[in-house]
């Protein structure tokens, strides 16, 4: 059911693409790191959203771009997104690797439109509710 519809697969492949940036390229993780301390933020590392288990590794990804708060609800942090963001924003200005270059305009790109926000958002609520589901099963 996930494969088959756009916002959902748009919001996997963007997760990704951040992954494979951040994964591929230690000079990119770096500068994202240097950026987030000199912002005084936590920066976390993105991470994969496809594998053999997808529940964790869908969940993860989300909850690099929306964070836990001590209230326990899902609630944007908007420093991270924006860090991400602004780190992408660079890469499409200075990398002069012609792949970064692109895959960084890409990802500025969708994460500038509203349905990549709002669907993220919506994907994290839900499987949250899938994995405390999945705790319950266990």
């Amino acid at each position: 059911m996930q494969r088959g519809y756009k916002f959902v697969q748009n919001v996997y492949d963007i997760l990704q693409l951040a992954w494979i940036t951040y994964l591929y390229g230690p000079k990119c993780w770096r500068e994202l790191d240097a950026l987030g301390r000199e912002l005084g933020l936590d920066v976390l590392k993105p991470r994969p959203v496809k594998g053999s288990r997808w529940l964790p590794h869908v969940s993860g990804a989300l909850q690099v771009f929306i964070k836990r708060q001590k209230g326990g609800n899902m609630t944007c942090d908007p420093p991270q997104y924006a860090t991400v963001l602004t780190h992408m924003e660079h890469l499409v200005t200075t990398s002069t690797k012609s792949d970064v270059k692109e895959r960084a305009k890409f990802i500025t790109k969708a994460m500038k439109t509203v349905s990549f926000g709002c669907f993220g958002h919506f994907l994290a609520d839900w499987f949250d509710v899938l994995r405390k589901l999945s705790v319950q099963f266990q």
